[in-house]
């Protein structure tokens, strides 16, 4: 996202210069716009905008036109001449015009075309970039005479071959001039030059472009993702909520499993403590038994007996009669305790089966952990396998490592034959240019020598002059006059005297001319400078006046739409009342003051100092939220910044704060219970033992 916003400025910036010609001469961005708001169909533009340069090339093309990418393309002279009398007029400087129907270039002849084919020689300037074929004249007349090499070396050896007839420049911009001239050095960087000011538009667009898809398809992955993560919390939840239940279920099955024991056990006691009931009654009818088998016996002295033994018979028939409803009452608790020991058992096979059915998921979990540790070891086996690969690939590396270190020698080999050639081509090159400086320096001392004939000569021809003048004779006629006895050491000693008397006249400034010239150069040089310092001062003024003007016509546009914004606002989070921002100074916009003036319903119109302080927080965030609507962003974090509102102005804010939200997302820091009920999702940290803090996070629409 911030790439793209810088992208996305960048190339604001660069439309925006384009568009209003900025880096342009004051005359010729004049004439652009006139051309533009007239539209005039003569004037195509400036050499700039029609070419187009490769990024290779762009600082040679730049260092070898400089000025001249600025000249202006027309379509006729008579183009030409209108715009230069439109400059005339208004005084805004001058220009120069490149008509396509008069101008006629020059390009390299035939011969001066053979060093195209040299070692670091790229070509032409003019057959290596781009334009259209109609401009051909015009382009050709700035660059068919000039050749681009790749280096400082390579172009010394095309310039001396060309024998400096034609300008070449270098790709790091240092030019050679036809005659023999060189220009170079370092070159200051810049933000952007004329040339790359369009190849930088289209890839910023295709960077926008770019950066949009891959937008769009992060999002389309953020939102898969949230499906996905939002899936697996609801799943991860499932599998929580079946465990608890598993875990659940296994503990009360434990529990009804020990109960059922428990009560086993107490049926298994009760029936032990039924079965010794009914042996010791079981005994005692035996004995009634008997003892009615004794009474039989006797039965015919028993009735002799007496009443009292009667009586005593009647006892015992009831005793015995009251043991078998003692009896018969044991045997229905002990069906009764039959029936709950049925039940009761049921119970237990119904927990057994639960029991058995627990047991039976724990082993398909030992068989999902089996399994799991199966895969676990098909996972080890093809890392195994993947190794082996590995092992083999690396042996194919190092076979390509030896194959490669072969044709590296083989590479050598030729590198050092194409060396020793290229040696043996600098030797032959040496040979040549010994050859030339010796072809030179015999041509010199031919020149001197008819120099000296010529002096010598013209002494002579003096000589005689001046015989013909103080004598009147020719040096024929001189010759019979000449003194065998001419006394060489007088003559010496008058040439003495006269050098003498030369010395008492002072030293005479030979270098006078010179130095002269020099600084009457340096005179011109300096002049030069000083007006176009002058002139750079002027533009300088111009520029910031303009820039000025424009920024303050832009803030006051900008600051027209938040004042809507804000009163906007203030109305909506206050639910009335009105608000206005205002200049202190109208007419200096850009260093004056702003005053806030805020009347909230209910309250006379004042000054925003004159608030409350939490009227006063309300009025900021109305106009926070104003110049978010003139700069809309996609992210923004509020720090607790409703924390002086009451609860009835919290509701406003987080209604609204709500409502902006669809475009806008908001992380809030905040701790009113208004503010946080409104959120789409809460995060805090709890700390449950001292020391250990844990992230705590709901999704408001899950909790609901």
């Amino acid at each position: 996202m911030a790439d793209r916003q810088r992208a996305d400025s960048r190339l604001k910036l660069l439309i925006e210069m384009q568009n209003d010609y900025e880096g342009y001469q004051h005359s010729v961005k004049q004439v652009l716009l006139h051309a533009r708001k007239s539209g005039a169909s003569g004037v195509h533009g400036v050499v700039a905008e029609l070419i187009e340069v490769p990024e290779r090339l762009e600082r040679a093309i730049d260092m070898v036109l400089g000025g001249a990418l600025q000249n202006i393309v027309v379509e006729r002279d008579e183009d030409a001449k209108r715009m230069i009398e439109y400059l005339r007029n208004n005084r805004f400087g001058r220009a120069t015009f490149l008509p396509v129907q008069s101008v006629r270039p020059r390009v390299l002849d035939a011969r001066e075309r053979d060093v195209l084919s040299m070692p670091g020689c790229l070509g032409v300037a003019s057959e290596l970039i781009k334009f259209d074929p109609k401009y051909r004249g015009a382009i050709d007349s700035l660059l068919a005479r000039t050749v681009i090499a790749e280096d400082l070396d390579a172009g010394i050896r095309i310039q001396r071959a060309g024998r400096y007839a034609f300008r070449l420049v270098t790709l790091e911009g240092d030019v050679m001039h036809s005659g023999g001239s060189m220009t170079g050095g370092s070159v200051q960087s810049r933000v952007t030059n004329l040339l790359s000011r369009g190849r930088e538009i289209d890839e910023l667009q295709r960077t926008l472009v770019r950066l949009d898809d891959e937008l769009i398809a992060s999002r389309n992955e953020l939102v898969r993702q949230e499906a996905e993560r939002t899936r697996l919390k609801q799943e991860r939840a499932e599998l929580y909520d079946e465990l608890h239940r598993q875990e659940v279920a296994c503990a009360r099955a434990e529990a009804q499993l020990k109960a059922a024991l428990d009560e086993q056990e107490a049926h298994r006691k009760s029936v032990e403590r039924v079965k010794g009931e009914r042996e010791r009654l079981t005994a005692q009818l035996e004995d009634v038994a008997k003892s009615l088998d004794a009474l039989s016996g006797n039965r015919q002295s028993a009735e002799e007996n007496t009443a009292e033994r009667q009586e005593r018979v009647r006892q015992m028939m009831e005793d015995i009669y009251q043991k078998r409803e003692i009896g018969e009452k044991l045997r229905r608790e002990v069906s009764d305790e039959r029936v709950q020991l049925a039940t009761r058992r049921r119970g237990l096979e119904a927990t057994a089966a639960d029991h058995a059915r627990l047991i039976r998921q724990a082993a398909d979990l030992e068989k999902l952990i089996l399994n799991s540790g199966a895969e676990l070891e098909a996972c080890e086996k093809r890392l195994f396998e993947s190794a082996k690969v590995l092992e083999q690939d690396a042996l194919a590396l190092s076979e390509g490592k030896a194959e490669l270190d072969r044709v590296r020698g083989l590479f050598n080999e030729t590198d050092k034959k194409r060396t020793d050639a290229q040696r043996e081509n600098q030797k032959l090159s040496d040979a040549i240019d010994r050859l030339r400086a010796e072809i030179d320096e015999h041509g010199e001392k031919r020149h001197r020598s008819e120099l000296q004939l010529q002096r010598v000569e013209t002494e002579f021809k003096q000589i005689e002059d001046r015989i013909w003048e103080d004598y009147e004779l020719t040096y024929a006629g001189a010759e019979p006059f000449r003194q065998p006895d001419f006394k060489l050491t007088e003559s010496e000693k008058r040439i003495a005297q006269i050098r003498a008397r030369i010395r008492e006249m002072g030293v005479v400034n030979v270098s006078a001319l010179d130095e002269y010239r020099q600084t009457v150069t340096r005179l011109q040089e300096l002049t030069a400078q000083r007006d176009d310092l002058r002139k750079a001062e002027k533009d300088l003024k111009d520029i910031i006046e303009e820039l000025e003007r424009k920024m303050e016509s832009q803030f006051r546009r900008e600051f027209a739409v938040l004042n809507q914004n804000f009163q906007r606002t203030f109305v909506r989070l206050f639910g009335g009342g009105r608000a206005e921002l205002t200049l202190s100074d109208p007419n200096d916009a850009l260093n004056c003051d702003i005053d806030v003036v805020a009347q909230p319903p209910g309250k006379k119109l004042q000054m925003l100092t004159l608030l409350s302080g939490g009227e006063r927080a309300l009025t900021a965030i109305a106009i926070l939220f104003a110049m978010l609507d003139l700069k809309p962003t996609p992210f923004c974090i509020l720090d607790e910044i409703e924390a002086a509102l009451d609860d009835a102005n919290i509701d406003n804010f987080a209604d609204y704060l709500r409502d902006y939200s669809r475009d806008t997302q908001f992380v809030v820091i905040t701790h009113r219970k208004g503010t946080m009920e409104r959120c789409n999702a809460l995060y805090g940290v709890v700390m449950e033992e001292k020391g250990v803090s844990k992230l705590v996070s709901v999704a408001m629409h899950e909790a609901s």
